[in-house]
Order: C-alpha cells, then sequence, then structure tokens
C-alpha cells in the first residue's frame, strides 16, 4: 500500500466513511514535509563530513605581506658601515646586534638603526649571535672554534672552546641560540653536531653525526630554539630542517631525530 493508500484508508475509517479530500491532502503535505527535512539534515551531515575528511571545511586564512620600514649600512669599517655581515640578534629592547664578519666586531644599533656602541678585536671571526633575557651576547667565534659571551654593551665576560672532536671543541661553530633558561646551543658544524651549554659554558650533552639518516647531519648550519624548548635545524648539505622536542625526544619534521647522544 502506498503512502497515499495509507492516508486515505486511515481516514476513511476516523471518519466512518466520509472521506475528507482537504484532511487528506493536509496529512500527505506534513509528510511530504517530513520527508523533505529529514533529507536535508542528511546531505547537511554529508557534507560536513566531506568537509573534515578533505580538510576544506573553512577556506585558508592568509596574512598581508609585512610592510618595508627601513635600512641601514653600507660597505666599509666606520659606525653603521660592515664587511661581510652574518649574524643577527634582537634583545628584549629592540636593540640589534650584528655580526660584522669581515670587520671583526659586533656592532650594537637601536632599532631605527641608530649606532649604539661596538666591540672586537682583528682576528675575531663572528658568525653567529644571540641574546639572553638578561641581555647577555653570545658570539660564536668561527675559524677560532669557540664561544664568547659579552655583557649588553661589550664587556667580556668568558669564553670556551677550542679546535677538537671531544664535547665542547668545535670545529667551525656557526649559528648559536639561546633559550629561557639561557642554555646555549651551537651549530657544530664541521663536527656535524649541536651542542648545548649552560650559559656558563658548562657542557650538557650533543646529538647529531655525519649523514643522511634520522638523527645525523651534513654541515649543520643554523640552529634555533623556541618558547617550548623545541629545536630547528638547517642541515645545509642534506638541504632540510630538523625538530626535537628536548622533553619527550619526539621527532618531527623533515629527516628529525631519533635520539640524543650519550653525554
Amino acid at each position: 500500500m502506498g503512502a497515499l493508500g495509507f492516508i486515505v484508508e486511515n481516514w476513511y475509517h476516523k471518519t466512518d466513511g466520509k472521506v475528507s479530500s482537504l484532511r487528506i491532502c493536509e496529512e500527505m503535505n506534513k509528510k511530504i514535509t517530513l520527508n523533505r527535512i529529514v533529507l536535508a539534515v542528511c546531505i547537511g551531515v554529508l557534507l560536513l563530513a566531506a568537509g573534515l575528511l578533505t580538510g576544506c571545511s573553512s577556506p585558508p586564512t592568509t596574512e598581508t605581506p609585512p610592510a618595508y620600514l627601513l635600512h641601514w649600512g653600507d660597505y666599509g669599517t666606520g659606525d653603521g658601515q660592515f664587511d661581510a655581515p652574518r649574524g643577527i640578534a634582537v634583545d628584549a629592547g629592540g636593540n640589534v646586534y650584528v655580526a660584522d664578519y669581515g670587520n671583526h666586531r659586533i656592532q650594537k644599533f637601536d632599532s631605527t638603526g641608530g649606532f649604539i656602541t661596538q666591540w672586537g678585536t682583528l682576528g675575531m671571526w663572528p658568525v653567529g649571535i644571540a641574546v639572553d633575557d638578561t641581555g647577555n651576547v653570545y658570539v660564536s667565534d668561527g675559524l677560532n672554534n669557540r664561544i664568547q659571551k659579552f655583557g649588553a654593551n661589550g664587556v667580556f665576560i668568558a669564553q670556551w672552546g677550542s679546535q677538537g672532536t671531544g664535547p665542547g671543541q668545535f670545529d667551525q661553530p656557526y649559528s648559536v641560540d639561546v633559550d629561557a633558561a639561557s642554555n646555549v646551543y651551537v651549530a657544530d658544524m664541521h663536527n656535524n653536531r649541536i651542542q648545548k651549554f649552560d650559559a656558563n659554558g658548562g657542557f650538557i650533552t650533543q646529538w647529531g653525526g655525519q649523514g643522511t639518516g634520522n638523527g645525523q647531519f651534513e654541515w649543520p648550519w643554523g640552529v634555533a630554539v623556541d618558547a617550548a624548548g623545541n629545536v630547528y635545524v638547517t642541515d645545509t648539505r642534506s638541504n632540510r630542517s630538523n625538530k626535537v622536542s628536548q622533553r619527550s625526544q619526539e621527532v618531527c619534521g623533515h629527516g628529525g631525530f631519533s635520539s640524543w647522544l650519550a653525554r
């Protein structure tokens, strides 16, 4: 029996055989409306599921490109001039520190490029630079295979390192960074490893080794630490970036690490 027959029969019995065409139409409209509601709900659920599965439930967000503000410097040896500048860092006050490699010095500027001070000596080869939360400045002195630590205005505090492959030794250290606890991370490029030290140069740990497998490097060049303590490394010859979580030793990113090396 079809839907129409069912409705007619029911109303025929309810009205003692006196079927009202108006009532029949009303009941048919109710049933049709209910079917449409059910169909609409089903279609909505299917569309939502398809969006979740494809990751297209909402359009990607975009950011406005940053606006150019200013630049400073040209070739030379004077204040605010450079010869092959390498690393750059910014302190909590917005002051800018530049590793002026070819001029064997560090230059410090305010956020608008105004010269503040400089320090360094002939024979110093500053490559990487980082600033901790208290304003101490850490410089990787590449060709001298050492890390130097200075106060915010260039007062020498400490140094550590020598050429070699042991803990605390280097073979052309390049990038350097500092975490929230003032631990220092160094990309020990030609030793194909990352070394971690406390703020005074005390060795903590290392990881890496030459190769292209997980946990290995071919000239690690850059190193950076985020607020959560995750460490990011650019591996130059392997053309990849790596990420490792120190808390869980979780491997992430392209060619991440499978473990830390023993101390």
